[in-house]
């Protein structure tokens, strides 16, 4: 896996899919950040990753490669860790869902980016 291989995606309404996330978090749905992503990860709970793309790339390389291992959906999102800083009060690039509604949900939200060059 390489840089190429992150598939960037837009978000289609951003303000919903602050309120869900802001709601998942309140309802102890969400788990923030590096190691609390991987630990759920591993344990089989997540039903939805999201990551930043502004982390780096070892960074997005090591959560998305134990997300494909365990076969997680996840999603390279471009909300940055200073977005969720304001609405969750913690800055953090990685957010793992363990919700399967709120995952569903937040996933339509998300669509991945066609690269028009080609």
């Amino acid at each position: 896996m390489n840089k190429d291989d992150f598939i960037e995606s837009e978000i289609k309404d951003v303000k919903r899919f602050k309120n869900l996330i802001s709601i998942a978090a309140k309802a102890g749905n969400l788990y923030l950040g590096f190691d609390a992503a991987k630990k759920v990860i591993t344990n089989h709970k997540t039903k939805l990753l999201l990551v930043s793309n502004t982390l780096s790339n070892g960074t997005k390389y090591a959560i998305i490669r134990k997300a494909q291992l365990a076969s997680v959906n996840y999603k390279l999102i471009p909300i940055s860790p200073e977005n969720f800083l304001e609405w969750l009060g913690k800055r953090v690039g990685i957010i793992a869902l363990t919700d399967e509604g709120f995952a569903k949900e937040i996933n339509s939200l998300i669509v991945n980016k066609i690269n028009k060059e080609e």
